[in-house]
């Protein structure tokens, strides 16, 4: 059976294609040359098919997947990362690179940039940010060191980011178990955070896969909100001077995050939208 035959039978053309790459190792080129797959190889992939189509998540069917151009494993102690939360990391490592050239702190002049990672699930994000500031420092000759802790309620999440950091050989990020802030010393140049933020009432509505994922890094509370108040109310004492916090948040949030923002006397946010012109990512300067 070829590719496209199986594609015709289970009418999942994307969820086939990341199942059989994954299994076989083999590009989509590859695939679609291949004139025949192997039979033990389709049946594997019509399981999986099977119970993708009966609620589950993909990515805790194959136990990994990708993120900002890696692979991450995944299991179903934590959200499954999302194409949208990679503007996270692109926008912190904006903020990274204009914080690193501009040298506003002697500390930053010496080459020391810190950032911590709050509700890390998987770790996608924190790990992503330091293997793109070690390509950066490669390509362009940077010569500035960056520590990344990255933190999580989840035992389960926090043993799962270890592993994807393990995966990616990087040195420069310490993953911990901690409620917020509880466990968190010192102050950082950047505080990254994808905090639950669908509202308590309306996980599932849109999409009822998402039932099958941790209710913990999904819940919000009653306005989706919760976590957003929580973190700018404490955050100030754990950032630098002139330090950021850059959110991910949901649809039509842009507003009261703003205003929960300069409640608590922060100076600037920036609502950045996606390209589906929604409300994805919020920047918060001091």
């Amino acid at each position: 059976m070829k590719v496209s035959e199986i594609i015709e039978q289970t009418g999942e053309e994307e969820a086939v294609l990341d199942a059989l790459m994954q299994i076989t190792k083999m590009t989509k080129t590859e695939l679609y040359l291949a004139k025949e797959i192997d039979e033990e190889v389709i049946d594997s992939v019509l399981d999986i098919i099977e119970q993708y189509k009966g609620g589950t998540p993909l990515a805790y069917l194959l136990g990994k997947t990708y993120f900002c151009n890696e692979y991450f494993f995944i299991n179903d102690k934590v959200l499954v990362p999302r194409q949208e939360t990679e503007g996270l990391v692109l926008t912190a490592m904006e903020e990274v690179t204009k914080d690193m050239i501009r040298g506003v702190e002697e500390e930053r002049q010496k080459g020391k940039y810190s950032v911590l990672d709050l509700c890390t699930g998987s770790g996608c994000v924190g790990i992503s940010i330091a293997l793109l500031h070690k390509s950066l420092n490669k390509d362009i000759h940077f010569n500035h060191s960056l520590k990344v802790t990255a933190s999580d309620i989840s035992k389960p999440a926090v043993l799962l980011a270890r592993q994807n950091q393990k995966l990616h050989s990087v040195g420069n990020i310490e993953i911990i178990m901690s409620n917020l802030f509880d466990e968190i010393k010192g102050k950082f140049d950047l505080i990254v955070c994808n905090p639950p933020y669908v509202k308590t009432f309306e996980i599932g509505i849109e999409d009822k896969r998402i039932l099958r994922e941790p209710r913990i890094a999904l819940d919000g509370g009653l306005d989706g909100l919760y976590f957003y108040r929580k973190i700018l109310t404490e955050s100030k004492k754990y950032l630098k001077k002139d330090g950021s916090i850059i959110f991910e948040i949901g649809n039509k949030q842009g507003h009261d995050v703003t205003q929960i923002a300069f409640e608590n006397k922060f100076r600037k946010v920036e609502i950045r939208k996606d390209i589906a012109n929604i409300d994805r990512i919020c920047i918060v300067r001091q």
